[in-house]
């Protein structure tokens, strides 16, 4: 069974005549608390929350956000936007089912990334990919099951 990815990512950057309130919440425009600045077919609409003042944005849709629907061109240049705005914490509530493959692509919106892992958590690095597996759940022997 595959647990529910846990990733932390960006921020919707909202119409220009669009404006975050005091509850961090995107007003203007699309007044509802649910905007997408695109009228392109199929994009999901995005639902961002600012956490702690402007420091995070915590970015909803419904439906939950999907693998495919993340690693869209357009969708991850908002979501980079959003990121930005949220002082560099995103966290995409519902996104489920992210390989790691997908990860990596899904990475490669913010920026580059890097192919070399280093540290002493070797055990921990997935093949193939540059992603470490970390946690803090323990299997019913107490063995860490993130590593």
């Amino acid at each position: 069974a595959s647990e529910p990815a846990r990733v932390a990512m960006a921020m919707k950057r909202p119409a220009a005549s669009a404006s975050l309130g005091p509850d961090g919440v995107q007003h203007g425009p699309c007044a509802k608390r649910r905007c997408s600045t695109s009228a392109s077919v199929g994009r999901p609409e995005l639902v961002v929350r600012l956490l702690n003042g402007t420091f995070g944005a915590l970015v909803e849709s419904d439906p939950p956000l999907t693998p495919t629907q993340v690693l869209r061109a357009d969708v991850g240049a908002e979501l980079k936007t959003i990121w930005h705005r949220a002082g560099g914490i995103l966290i995409l509530r519902g996104l489920s089912a992210l390989t790691p493959e997908e990860l990596v692509a899904f990475s490669a919106h913010f920026g580059e990334v890097e192919q070399e892992l280093c540290g002493g958590r070797v055990l921990a690095k997935l093949p193939g990919v540059p992603v470490l597996r970390l946690g803090n759940v323990r299997d019913a022997e107490g063995n860490l099951i993130s590593v």
